[in-house]
């Protein structure tokens, strides 16, 4: 990128986009999966456009600085389709927080089903699992 690109780069990126992929999920029910990640994760809902005949086009939600934008599928969201239609999911999501196990009992009361717990070990980002009706989360 030229000097120029990355001004012009500058001034239409939003601060919290800019040094970030962003990851965009497409879900079943929005609503829900947003309730889900406030409760288990702390989200914060930041933007919200409700679709015409209902559910929810686009949303976005931060967890602690990190933002996801999400979905509900439907007539407009071809070519994306939701997990549960696939059989499992391709996309894990990472956590990184002081204390795994709080976070896992958190999203587990929150509705999650633990997959992998984390092992004891020394490692510092050695990972638990879990999945939930809408993406499978990893926290480290």
């Amino acid at each position: 990128m030229t000097a120029a690109t990355t001004a012009a780069t500058d001034a239409v990126v939003p601060d919290r986009y800019r040094y970030a992929v962003v990851p965009h999920i497409m879900v079943d029910c929005t609503a829900a999966a947003i309730d889900f990640y406030r409760r288990a994760f702390g989200a914060r809902q930041d933007f919200r456009l409700d679709a015409p005949g209902g559910g929810i086009l686009h949303a976005e939600i931060s967890i602690g600085a990190s933002v996801l934008m999400l979905g509900d599928t439907g007539a407009d969201a071809a070519p994306f389709t939701v997990p549960t239609a696939l059989g499992g999911t391709s996309v894990a999501l990472h956590v990184f927080v002081p204390d795994a196990e709080a976070l896992a009992a958190r999203a587990e009361a929150a509705g999650a089903e633990i997959l992998q717990s984390r092992p004891t070990c020394s490692t510092a980002t050695a990972p638990s699992s879990s999945r939930t009706p809408w993406v499978t989360c990893g926290s480290s």
